[in-house]
């Protein structure tokens, strides 16, 4: 006759019984982590859209600020004056001067030239934050550059964009080595 120990038996199914437990907790611990983990990213996912939102109305209060002022006759004549008395932006060089001579601009010209190459820079300063927080897809940021590229073939554009006080630098070093190559 066999001898089967009952209890050695029930304590076989009870440990069979906290190992299915511990499935089910561990399961459920995983689950937990899993959705905190969703939680997280998107809690970043929100940040960066609303910091990139902070960041396009900051820039668009900029351009519209410059618009603003393109459509000022008043401070267009303001920076007329200013011109002819001799007063220049920082950036401005030598190379620019001579530039804007060889293509006959009136002071008014040159004006409307620093407020509009104020804007594009502003926008694709803009453009390039987006990128950097992943809210623009490739395709059309690749198309930015290009863009970009062809702006900083304009002395005037070059030199707004390399004094820039934002966060465009690292970028533009990339395409003025570029272009320097070409």
């Amino acid at each position: 006759m066999l001898f089967v120990d009952k209890s050695s038996l029930f304590n076989r199914n009870y440990k069979l019984r906290i190992s299915s437990r511990q499935i089910v907790e561990g399961i459920g611990a995983a689950a937990i982590i899993a959705s905190l983990v969703f939680v997280g990213m998107q809690l970043k996912l929100d940040r960066n859209v609303a910091l990139a939102a902070q960041y396009a109305a900051r820039s668009e209060s900029l351009r519209q600020d410059l618009r603003t002022q393109m459509e000022s006759d008043g401070f267009i004549a303001s920076s007329i004056r200013a011109w002819e008395s001799g007063e220049r932006p920082s950036y401005w060089s030598e190379d620019l001067e001579e530039y804007s001579q060889s293509k006959n601009f009136t002071n008014a010209d040159i004006t409307y030239l620093l407020i509009s190459a104020r804007i594009r820079v502003l926008h694709m300063d803009n453009l390039y934050y987006q990128y950097k927080k992943d809210m623009l897809d490739e395709a059309f940021w690749i198309k930015q550059v290009a863009s970009m590229k062809n702006d900083m073939r304009d002395p005037v554009y070059k030199a707004l964009y390399f004094n820039n006080p934002r966060g465009i630098e690292g970028l533009l070093n990339e395409i003025v080595f570029e272009l320097s190559n070409e």
